[in-house]
């Protein structure tokens, strides 16, 4: 039992509970309950990335790879995206260039 519960008796428990039980009592988070689907550009773009991303066969090879593993839950998906994501920034810093540079470029 909690502290500001304690000191009251079991008809103050019984009223107060009558009181909310019309009321929703599903917390409220303050964010907009509205979800918008991307715009076709922002479908395009995303596209565009990812094509230069896993433009080799080796490379679409070790993603589908990855992509299979977190399908199957053999790992999860969080942590295919963290292998997947590394691994671009490892090879990105290989090459020269810079995947936030191909990406504000646009």
């Amino acid at each position: 039992m909690t502290t500001a519960t304690q000191g009251r008796s079991s008809s103050q428990r019984s009223q107060q509970r009558s009181r909310t039980q019309g009321k929703s009592t599903e917390p409220t988070t303050g964010l907009p309950t509205e979800v918008r689907p991307p715009s076709q550009q922002n479908v395009a773009e995303t596209g565009e990335t990812v094509w230069q991303v896993v433009s080799t066969p080796s490379h679409a090879l070790y993603f589908g790879g990855l992509a299979a593993l977190a399908a199957f839950s053999v790992i999860e998906w969080p942590v295919a995206a963290a292998i997947g994501v590394g691994a671009i920034v490892a090879s990105s810093n290989r090459s020269g260039t810079a995947i936030a540079s191909r990406v504000s470029s646009r």
